[in-house]
């Protein structure tokens, strides 16, 4: 039996108990007592609700303004604490880091409509044409890892700040650019830029908001991350088609958006590392917030508050051993893979005339195409908003308010997009199944993202990348070899082959939900210095 004042230090560290803050939450009275029960998270006691039971007496403990839901981890009493930053600061984080999240992926597959008139301006096939989409995209997946141990090192704001600003003169290169090989070259850069919030916006959302808004915050993240893909060749397609086939405005659109998101940083992103296992009496003063922004602040304070740069890069091994990563990661590959590589690969294949086994889509149509898996995400984030929380809520009322990360599984769905290209279907056919497929991915990724930071809460930074990584290395493998795989054996062989891979990652899914707990038992906790 575990009693939140037996808390030890090293799992305030953690932050597996009530809540202390003085920020939305109130204190459980005399009259209030719980009934515990050591729940086994990575090691840890998750105890999430409260009941009026004999039992340990809770005097003190923070609570949500509900008066039951217990605040999972507790800040300190320091008003600089992100868990104590008031709610408009909150969120103006959460939504600037969403922006910017989106904004990868809109402005890197703004330029995939551009593809069939950039092939003519540089003399170049359609399919050697895309490989320079191909490699912005696996940048997309090395820039996100590699924007994670220097968040840890030197601190999240400066990371964001600096890639951001870098993203502004890359896209501009791409703007102004007519040779081929500096263009290869900036896309690519473009893409291991514009990704940092891609991954460090789970740095974000756990450092400031605690395990029962998880889900929720997640989804919002998620939702821009995910729309963005499919509003940014929507709106290619229709410049194209209205600019008759100039694709150079395409990105000088880009670069507006890049700007903007520079601007948001400036107003609204702060620095949210915070070592809670500092007493408040050693807490360094926080300076101004440009120069946390900047990075200023952290380099005068990295000795003792920061991670060394060599463990923050050690952090990545230690959280891909656990025995629970390999199989989360694997599913999300082999899942959402075809999600991104069909994407890729959409402009060359619905561009393409009948007779070559295309479907002769003139841009304009191409364009509104894209209407279907944006509705499929909204329609996902709308239905996953709530259902991610009741099934949350439902687990813990009939667990005498214990709570386990694999509540967090049932919400998954697998998509059928790609039934729907077999056998050369009807668009309509193609609209429908391709918004049911990434409806099904929303719910899905916001469930097994939540699940994993829940599985690994000190790693938060490298659940996100590896996840980032998995999807858009597989999306990667699939833009080079779709194409020529489609029309060596038939696209209907070829998306009844993707097919059955869904099946199988419904298969890794099944096995995590029996076995998940023993698994995570078996990896023991993580124990990061200075993580909670």
């Amino acid at each position: 039996m575990i009693s939140p004042k037996e808390t030890s230090q090293e799992e305030k560290q953690v932050g597996y108990y009530g809540d202390i803050g003085a920020k939305s939450h109130v204190t459980a009275h005399e009259g209030h007592h719980l009934t515990t029960e050591e729940v086994t998270q990575e090691g840890e006691g998750i105890l999430l609700t409260i009941s009026t039971k004999d039992g340990t007496d809770t005097t003190g403990l923070k609570l949500a303004p509900d008066g039951r839901t217990v605040l999972i981890p507790q800040p300190s009493d320091d008003p600089n604490d992100p868990l104590n930053c008031p709610w408009w600061k909150k969120h103006a984080v959460l939504l600037t880091t969403s922006i910017l999240a989106g904004n990868g992926d809109f402005s890197l597959c703004l330029g995939f409509p551009a593809v069939l008139p950039q092939a003519l301006h540089w003399d170049k096939s359609y399919n050697s044409m895309n490989f320079t989409t191909n490699l912005a995209v696996i940048m997309v997946g090395v820039g996100g890892v590699l924007a994670i141990p220097p968040s840890y090192f030197w601190g999240r704001a400066p990371v964001v700040f600096w890639a951001v600003l870098a993203s502004v003169f890359f896209t501009l290169g791409i703007c102004l650019t007519d040779n081929f090989e500096a263009f290869y070259a900036l896309r690519a850069l473009q893409g291991a830029t514009l990704t940092v919030c891609q991954t460090t916006a789970l740095c974000y959302i756990k450092d400031m908001f605690f395990l029962h808004e998880h889900a929720r915050k997640i989804g919002i993240w998620l939702f821009f991350f995910y729309v963005t893909p499919y509003i940014g060749p929507m709106l290619g397609y229709f410049m194209i088609s209205g600019l008759d086939s100039q694709w150079r405005p395409l990105y000088w659109l880009a670069l507006a958006s890049t700007c903007f998101d520079l601007v948001l940083v400036v107003l609204f992103l702060d620095e949210t590392w915070y070592r809670r296992d500092v007493p408040l009496e050693e807490q360094p003063p926080r300076g101004s917030r440009w120069q946390r922004v900047i990075g200023i602040w952290q380099i005068r304070l990295h000795r003792g508050y920061f991670v060394g740069a060599l463990p923050a890069f050690g952090r990545f091994w230690a959280v891909l051993i656990k025995p629970l990563m390999l199989p989360i990661l694997v599913y999300f590959c082999l899942y959402f893979m075809w999600a991104t590589g069909v994407n890729i690969t959409a402009a060359v294949l619905l561009g393409t005339p009948e007779d070559v086994g295309g479907y002769g889509f003139s841009p304009k149509a191409s364009g509104f195409i894209y209407f279907a898996p944006a509705i499929g995400v909204t329609l996902g984030e709308a239905l996953g908003h709530w259902l991610n929380d009741w099934n949350a809520a439902r687990y813990t009322r009939r667990h005498d308010g214990l709570f386990k990360a694999e509540a967090r599984l049932p919400v998954t769905y697998l998509g059928t997009i790609i039934m729907t290209f077999k056998h050369h279907l009807h668009w309509l056919g193609i609209a429908f199944g391709w918004g049911i497929y990434i409806f099904g991915a929303m719910l899905s990724s916001v469930a097994i993202t939540t699940y994993a930071l829940e599985c690994y809460p000190q790693a938060s930074g490298e659940v996100s990348a590896f996840i980032n990584f998995m999807r858009v290395m597989g999306g990667f493998a699939v833009g080079y070899f779709q194409q020529p795989w489609g029309v060596s054996v038939g696209y209907g062989a070829s998306f009844g082959t993707q097919a059955a891979v869904i099946v199988a990652a419904g298969g890794i899914l099944i096995f995590i939900y029996f076995y998940e707990e023993r698994l995570r038992v078996k990896g023991r906790p993580l124990r990061f210095p200075g993580s909670t």
